[in-house]
């Protein structure tokens, strides 16, 4: 949940607009960071947790349950993305259906029309 709500944040936060101060471009770029870091540092701990190809040594020796742990992050945190993205995807299809309802209400009262069509 933590890297699916990174990610989230991460592209709420994400600059998209031109206008603004100086403080305020930083403070969005802080927060992306922030966001982006809380994305991906699960990923790289348990990334962190598997064995390394060539090292000899005992601090990168194989973490037991490092693997199975590692899969269950990528099946949990690709279901809540999906969830949350049919979730944000059902609530703009119903947001467009309503505005498409009132532009067509307002057009059966003949004032969804352009002036120049309503003095014909």
């Amino acid at each position: 949940m933590i890297s699916v709500l990174g990610a989230l944040g991460g592209l709420r936060w994400a600059p998209g607009t031109s206008g603004g101060t100086a403080l305020a471009h930083g403070l969005r770029a802080a927060g992306t960071a922030v966001c982006c870091a809380a994305a991906f540092g699960p990923f790289f701990y348990l990334l962190s947790g598997l064995p390394a190809k060539s090292c000899r040594s005992e601090s990168c020796a194989y973490v037991p349950g490092t693997g199975i742990a590692f899969l269950a992050y990528a099946v949990g945190a690709g279901l809540a993305g999906w969830s949350i993205h049919r979730w944000t995807s059902a609530r703009a299809a119903d947001q467009l259906a309503l505005e498409r309802e009132r532009v067509r209400r307002l057009r059966k009262k003949g004032k969804g029309k352009s002036r120049v069509a309503r003095g014909r």
